[in-house]
C-alpha cells in the first residue's frame, strides 16, 4: 500500500502480513532528490508533484503520472536500480491497477 498525495516525491510502501489487519513496511521511495532529473526528461516543472498509480514485474518498477492531466507520460520507477524511464502511453482516462496493487490517494 501507498499513502500519496499531492506535492509528494516521497511515499511508504507497506504490504499486508499474512495475519489479518498487520502490514509491514517494505521500502520508502525518495525522489525528491531526483526531481530535476525528471524535469528535464519531462520538458517542464512537474507541478503537483507525482501519482503513484501501480506496479510491474512484482513490485520492482512503480508506475507514476503527474497528478494533473491525462495526456503526459508516465514515469516508471525501477526501485532494486533507482532508474527512472519516461514512457507515452498516449492518451489515457483511467487507470486500471493491477489487482495485487493498493494505492490509497489522500486528496486533502
Amino acid at each position: 500500500m501507498l499513502k500519496a498525495s499531492p506535492n509528494n516525491l516521497s511515499w511508504d510502501v507497506w504490504e499486508m502480513t499474512k495475519i489479518p489487519g498487520e502490514w509491514n513496511k517494505v521500502v520508502k521511495i525518495d525522489l525528491e532528490a531526483q526531481k530535476g532529473r525528471m524535469e528535464k526528461q519531462l520538458g517542464r516543472t512537474l507541478g503537483r508533484g507525482l501519482c503513484p498509480t501501480g506496479w510491474l514485474n512484482n513490485m520492482e518498477v512503480l508506475v507514476l503520472r503527474e497528478w494533473t492531466g491525462f495526456h503526459k507520460p508516465y514515469l516508471f520507477y525501477n526501485v532494486r536500480t533507482q532508474e527512472i524511464r519516461l514512457v507515452h502511453l498516449g492518451y489515457t482516462t483511467t487507470v486500471e491497477l493491477h489487482k495485487n496493487s493498493l494505492v490509497w490517494f489522500d486528496h486533502t
